[in-house]
């Protein structure tokens, strides 16, 4: 059973890559790529928006309630903690096409959401 979750999984993976080649977006792989395509901007979906700084932390709305968190870079992927009711922390895949940025959550198996950066 876990092969096969783990090969349903690297499928997933793969076709989420291939999709996103195809509209534009390139994957940001490494922590240099992220500090410079998104470090000091502030991203916007809505009524949400998630400013993110230099010193690791972050600032924003969402869905109109504001909050505060903390982010690094691991591997390949942005984790951050977000201070809501309850607690909540993930590590995102990330990807940019001008000043649209892709963020799939649960390392690129979840929900896609794109932001627009000012």
């Amino acid at each position: 059973m876990r092969i096969v979750t783990a090969s349903l999984a690297t499928a997933l993976t793969l076709l989420c890559a291939a999709a996103s080649a195809q509209d534009g977006f390139r994957r940001i792989e490494t922590a240099q790529q992220f500090q410079d395509a998104v470090v000091g901007k502030t991203l916007r979906a809505g009524d949400t928006y998630v400013e993110v700084r230099r010193n690791r932390k972050l600032t924003g709305k969402i869905n109109g309630e504001p909050f505060t968190g903390a982010w690094e870079w691991r591997g390949a992927y942005f984790c951050r903690t977000i201070k809501l009711t309850p607690k909540n922390t993930d590590c995102q895949l990330w990807e940019v096409n001008g000043n649209q940025h892709s963020i799939t959550r649960n390392k690129g198996t979840g929900k896609r959401v794109i932001y627009v950066a000012d």
